[in-house]
């Protein structure tokens, strides 16, 4: 049975994602599901460069603004929510077009998730106490053949495999032996953008100021007022623990806004990376109509 298309677009920040999306959208009766851990949040729509009301206003968008500020959210609960968009989306005899600059979300759209499960929090702690020695030993017991595959001082992996065998009986190689599991079903077209960095590094530079027109200062600002301090670890990849430095006067905010800017610069870089090292881009878009042309030939 031959299985429906979906796009995936994948670019660093500031490519220009959001406009290349809507273009797609609108000439292939697509629809847009988010894959930006970014802008899964509401309140905060400056910070993460989320598409304009005018923007999305162009093309049906899903699994934007969908979480509470202070929510966790794990990439499993990701691809469920994903799989419910698309599903709709293709009843309806519409495109999926998936868009973001979060590998691990679009990698695991396509490839799946390990079933391998997550320790839990007290095992961990436990484990944590313990020092590396000890704990390598506590492997060798539990399982000869794991541990003959890590160096004694790795301490990171001898936790995570000591973990995995003392929470489930079994080995993590029988588990890595697995195949992965929730990956969506589909043909997926892989496209990319991705302009001269120096391009992308001005962008980047002008978005910093626009955010500042728009109102960023304020709007960290009721971010922290409304969900305090401490519950923002999900979200200092984006810049608040920069910005938390300035309100509390470890920072003057000038220097705040260029570290910002920096910030954004280093990961687009790494995206970047990813980009050129991991994702199977079978175009990277430089003119509309041979993007459309690609994208065709591909539907047909």
């Amino acid at each position: 049975m031959q299985k429906n298309k979906a796009i995936l677009l994948f670019g660093p920040t500031a490519s220009g994602k959001t406009s290349l999306a809507i273009e797609l959208a609108k000439k292939f009766n697509g629809e847009i599901i988010n894959a930006d851990s970014r802008q899964f949040y509401k309140n905060m729509p400056i910070i993460t460069a989320m598409p304009s009301v005018e923007e999305f206003n162009k093309a049906p968008h899903h699994l934007f603004e969908c979480l509470e500020t202070d929510s966790e959210f794990s990439v499993a609960e990701y691809l469920e929510l994903a799989r419910k968009a698309s599903d709709d989306i293709i009843a309806r005899g519409k495109l999926p077009i998936f868009v973001g600059g979060t590998g691990l979300y679009l990698k695991m759209l396509e490839f799946g998730l390990s079933s391998i499960p997550n320790i839990n929090k007290e095992l961990i702690t436990e484990l944590n106490s313990m020092e590396t020695e000890e704990l390598y030993s506590k492997l060798q017991g539990l399982d000869k053949e794991m541990s003959a595959k890590l160096e004694g001082n790795d301490r990171q992996r001898i936790i995570r495999a000591l973990g995995v065998i003392m929470q489930t009986g079994k080995s993590l190689l029988e588990w890595q032996a697995l195949p992965n599991e929730g990956m969506l079903n589909f043909d997926f077209i892989h496209l990319a953008i991705n302009p001269e960095r120096e391009v992308m590094y001005d962008r980047i530079n002008m978005r910093a100021s626009k955010m500042l027109e728009l109102g960023l200062i304020d709007e960290v600002k009721s971010v922290v007022e409304k969900y305090g301090q401490e519950r923002l670890n999900s979200l200092t990849s984006i810049g608040f623990d920069i910005f938390l430095e300035g309100f509390n006067g470890n920072l003057e905010m000038p220097d705040a806004i260029d570290k910002f800017a920096q910030k954004q610069r280093n990961y687009a870089k790494r995206q970047i990376t990813w980009l050129k090292h991991q994702y199977p881009a079978e175009l990277i878009h430089e003119d509309l109509n041979i993007t459309f042309e690609f994208v065709q030939q591909k539907l047909d």
